[in-house]
């Protein structure tokens, strides 16, 4: 898997072909998973409820598309 192209200056992330991601947001996104991960250790993110731990990257990094950005 390549890793995507990023221009900060445009604020993106651009994947394979003309696929694109917002940068900022996408890096508050996965800052997220790494931090319950560092406090909580594998086991305890693999029991975590799904609906817990991604509610709280999205909620985070406001990329979903429920939350009104």
């Amino acid at each position: 898997m390549r890793s995507p192209t990023i221009n900060i200056t445009l604020n993106r992330l651009l994947y394979h072909g003309s696929c694109f991601g917002l940068f900022y947001p996408t890096l508050a996104y996965e800052t997220v998973h790494s931090k319950r991960e560092n406090n909580n250790g594998l086991c305890g993110v693999y029991t975590a409820p799904r609906w817990l731990l991604e509610g709280e990257s999205y909620y985070v990094s406001r990329t979903h598309k429920l939350l009104k950005n």
